[in-house]
């Protein structure tokens, strides 16, 4: 037996399961939801089509190619994918993403020897949809998805960039999983018995082409072994890329928060492919006696404005104030594709200098936390007397809030879908509390957990009385 072993570690003889079945699928669904001009698309391959969507973002904008993790699809029904188009399009790119070849809505066996071959047929369509220009398309990699850009940028693929969200070393990836789950003494057999998921190396293939790169990761993912986050650092360093790092997040974290793009992403997009443009100078009084009197803010201005079109120049003005642009970006981005409301300018500018990164933490967690539960994305609205609103992409499941004279009311429908699949009630009672705190701490509000007259803890507010207000049981 010690000699099979050897002989099959030496031939590297097994494939690594790398790629694994996704959850339900519907692509009709994720068309239909998708923003507007959404196509089905079919690439046929020896044995097999390839399926997934195009959505356009007007004549000669730029494309994202989006290379999946190996679980996830594009017409997946609980970590869906059209709000992650409708942002990118309202910023002026496309996206193009299919499913590997046996995962989701595609045919055939998965095969991650097929990995290129997949990435090659999914690189030549959004080539043809960017008219044939390699600068006009970026590639946005999940997991193994970067490794399947490696593939492309080896083959001779020169995208303009390439972003990877939750990296994997192809050499590691599998023995990290299996350590994770089962044990090391499991992963050492494994690692024994599987090839490297690909002989290509990312990193050494991302120096070669040398696109520009955005990756997105954390030390805390225990899929990526400590050599190669080390490896990934130096590189960012070495060759000028940005490297964001989430504390504490996991792999199954990094790759469910990709349906929905950061703010970081959103600029550095921008900064590579989206053309240049001036915006509108603010009109009221106030707000532009500030703008005119900033150089540094008016830079932080166009640059903002670019990330939510919709947004009025007097609130992008107010967040322009903050010195922290990474933080007034992530800010405009969650206002999404709003309109500004009828507050006023020292309104705005209150309510975004009150706002702080662990706020900004929280409401990330939470949006992450609705992917996990089959949501696509939570925005908050977060300027004072305007609404607080949540809903999925598919628009059925709806939680709103508002802010009035008796506090905050909330109403909350879940979809039979996310009903049915995990068996949650009509109410979703035991997270109720967690999601009124965390929105309440967007909103602005002071919160506490203070003692009810039960005997129990409860979520409060400070409301403008100076009372505090029981929003609900902790959960």
């Amino acid at each position: 037996m010690l000699a099979a072993m050897l002989a099959c570690h030496a031939t590297a003889c097994l494939t690594p399961p790398a790629l694994v079945p996704a959850g339900p699928v519907d692509l009709e669904s994720c068309v239909r939801h998708s923003p507007s001009g959404a196509k089905r698309v079919e690439l046929l391959l020896e044995g097999r089509v390839l399926r997934g969507i195009f959505v356009p973002a007007g004549a000669g904008s730029p494309v994202v190619l989006h290379l999946l993790g190996s679980s996830h699809s594009v017409a997946s029904l609980t970590l869906t994918t059209d709000f992650l188009f409708e942002r990118l399009r309202s910023i002026g790119f496309a996206s193009l993403a299919l499913d590997y070849g046996g995962v989701g809505v595609s045919d055939g066996e998965r095969d991650v020897r097929r990995l290129r071959e997949d990435a090659l047929a999914m690189w030549q369509e959004a080539l043809r949809r960017a008219d044939g220009d390699p600068k006009r398309v970026v590639l946005r990699c999940t997991s193994i998805g970067g490794i399947a850009a490696a593939e492309l940028l080896d083959a001779g693929a020169r995208p303009r960039a390439v972003i990877w969200i939750a990296p994997v070393s192809p050499r590691t990836a599998l023995h990290q999983a299996v350590a994770r789950w089962a044990g090391v003494i499991s992963a050492t057999l494994v690692s024994w018995a599987f090839a490297p998921i690909s002989r290509v190396e990312p990193i050494e293939a991302l120096e070669r082409a040398r696109p520009a790169v955005l990756l997105i990761g954390s030390a805390d993912d225990s899929f990526l072994d400590a050599e190669y986050l080390k490896r990934l650092r130096e590189f960012a360093t070495k060759s000028g890329s940005g490297f964001s790092e989430d504390v504490g997040a996991e792999h199954e974290w990094l790759a469910a928060s990709s349906v929905e793009p950061s703010a970081r992403e959103a600029m550095c997009l921008l900064r590579w492919s989206a053309p240049q443009g001036t915006s509108a100078e603010p009109t009221d009084p106030a707000a532009r006696e500030v703008w005119l009197a900033d150089a540094a803010l008016r830079e932080r201005f166009q640059t903002l404005s670019r990330l939510a079109p919709g947004l009025s120049s007097e609130e992008i003005v107010a967040a322009a104030q903050l010195d922290d642009l990474e933080l007034a970006a992530f800010l405009v981005w969650l206002r999404g594709t709003r309109k500004s409301p009828s507050a006023s300018f020292a309104e705005l500018a209150a309510s975004y200098r009150e706002f702080t990164w662990t706020s900004a933490l929280e409401l990330s967690s939470l949006r992450v936390f609705y992917v996990f539960a089959g949501k696509c994305s939570i925005r908050a609205l977060r300027v004072a007397a305007c609404d607080v609103c949540a809903w999925d992409g598919h628009s059925a499941l709806v939680t709103t809030w508002q802010r009035g004279a008796t506090g905050l009311t909330m109403t909350f429908q879940p979809t039979p879908e996310i009903e049915a699949s995990l068996g949650l009630p009509a109410r979703l009672d035991l997270r109720r509390a967690w999601l009124l705190e965390a929105f309440a701490r967007g909103a602005g509000l002071l919160v506490s957990r203070k003692n009810r007259a039960d005997g129990t803890y409860g979520v409060c507010y400070l409301d403008a009385q100076g009372e505090w207000i029981d929003l609900g049981p902790v959960d």
